[in-house]
């Protein structure tokens, strides 16, 4: 995993999915880099979505620049950007919506800045929606081979939200050491755990699960910073970023 250093200047440089193709040329792993731009799009789209000057943006578009353009310059999703777009121009929220979802059909301008914005979001876009949701399988599907390959029983989340208001991902049914750790549970998070993220997933989740069911593990399938490791362990949580060379027992 890089370093605080060198995760803060990408961090900052990754603006759109053109800018993964030349940090790739450097040396840098691709889906770390596509998974990076979706957690910051993700982010900023949640955080700037409904400041964003939208008579500005109007006048903007009107003038040629397309959504794709603007949303890189004010830090949003592609997507959400034409979203905003077609509410500045006057569509209803429910229009703009079915737009967007293409659940009525729309022609020319319109139509090519839905194709594009579709093509450069890896957050609201049909395609980047697929790709998350898989991700997040494949991180569960590993876990869920580990612990069968060991013998170790335990029960899904589908399983567990009829008993418990949290439920992890899974929950072992007889504690087990992971690297010398004591553990009830383990957490699947197809993400990189920067010090934002692993301040958000113990608020919303990890401490709700160690009140209830003891100490557990969290797997950040696409790396997790030395710090946002150390913060989370310090409050009992054992983090890991794969399963290779973890010792059980």
């Amino acid at each position: 995993m890089i370093n605080e250093k060198d995760y803060e200047r990408l961090y900052k440089s990754i603006k759109s999915k053109s800018d993964i193709d030349k940090l790739t040329k450097k040396g840098y792993n691709r889906n770390f880099l596509l998974e990076l731009l979706t957690m910051k799009m993700s982010r900023e789209t949640r955080r700037k979505f409904y400041v964003l000057p939208r008579d500005k943006i109007a006048k903007e578009w009107d003038s040629g620049k397309s959504a794709t353009k603007l949303a890189i310059k004010y830090g949003i999703s592609p997507v959400m950007m034409l979203y905003t777009v077609l509410l500045a121009k006057g569509y209803s929220k429910k229009r703009a919506r079915d737009i967007i979802n293409s659940r009525i059909t729309v022609e020319g301008r319109i139509s090519k800045e839905l194709e594009s914005t579709r093509k450069n979001d890896p957050v609201y876009s049909p395609d980047g929606l697929e790709v998350q949701a898989k991700k997040g399988k494949e991180g569960e599907e590993r876990i869920k081979r580990f612990l069968e390959k060991r013998g170790i029983k335990f029960a899904r989340e589908s399983e567990l939200k009829t008993k418990y208001e949290k439920t992890p991902d899974f929950l072992l049914d007889k504690w087990v050491h992971l690297n010398g750790e004591p553990v009830r549970w383990i957490e699947s998070k197809a993400s990189i755990g920067d010090m934002d993220k692993v301040k958000r997933d113990y608020k919303k989740q990890l401490s709700r699960y160690m009140e209830m069911f003891g100490p557990g593990a969290i797997v950040y399938w696409f790396g997790v910073l030395p710090a946002a490791k150390k913060w989370l362990e310090d409050r009992g949580v054992l983090v890991l970023e794969s399963f290779r060379g973890v010792r059980v027992g």
